[in-house]
């Protein structure tokens, strides 16, 4: 008896950022005024299951189409997760 795993991974990430420069003088003085904004997402899938197989004499397993089955104590295969991440970074003017 034997068993075959399989996963995938299917990541993705995408983001943009904005900056706006402003060197206007300022009460007569020479001045710079910087204000951004960025935003960056992330997302991964993962993917997993385990069929049930028989070892054959070349030490390769054959799978028998009998995925095992889910306890009420761990995950069922197959098995799906998603995460998502997103992060900001907030404008912080710069004099």
């Amino acid at each position: 008896m034997g068993e075959i795993d399989r996963s995938s991974v299917d990541a993705h990430s995408y983001g943009g950022s904005l900056h706006v420069t402003d060197k206007s003088q300022l009460l007569g003085h020479a001045s710079q005024l910087i204000i951004g904004a960025s935003i960056d997402r992330g997302e991964v899938r993962y993917d997993a299951s385990s069929e049930i197989g028989t070892v054959g004499s070349n030490f390769l397993v054959s799978g028998t189409g009998a995925i095992i089955a889910p306890t009420p104590t761990c995950t069922p295969s197959p098995s799906q997760r998603r995460t998502l991440i997103t992060g900001y970074s907030s404008p912080i003017p710069s004099m």
